[in-house]
């Protein structure tokens, strides 16, 4: 079983220790992390932005309706993430 897929721009980082973890890491590899790292099963990891120009995590500064603005504290790039609107009630896919 793989890890859940992750957008382009985007990456899984380990919330304790902030390793990211390739993009096509399977779940066992992601558990074995926890195991051997942090002896814990107790899987913690967050799904961040990458800059595009230096491929370094970048930060949450904020969101207008349903864009998510990001900075990156490293190079001071900003990037900015559309979100897809929520459904509405009553409505069928």
């Amino acid at each position: 079983m793989t890890a859940p897929d992750v957008p382009d721009g985007f990456a899984l980082l380990c919330k304790t220790c902030r390793l990211r973890l390739a993009n096509d890491a399977t779940m066992a590899v992601v558990e074995q992390h926890f195991a051997l790292e942090h002896q814990t099963t107790d899987l913690r990891l967050e799904l961040v932005a990458i800059c595009p120009r230096c491929d370094e995590p970048m930060r949450h500064d904020y969101t207008l309706g349903l864009v998510d603005v990001f900075a990156c504290d490293r190079c001071h790039r900003t990037r900015r993430v559309r979100r897809d609107p929520p459904p509405t009630a009553g409505a069928t896919p």
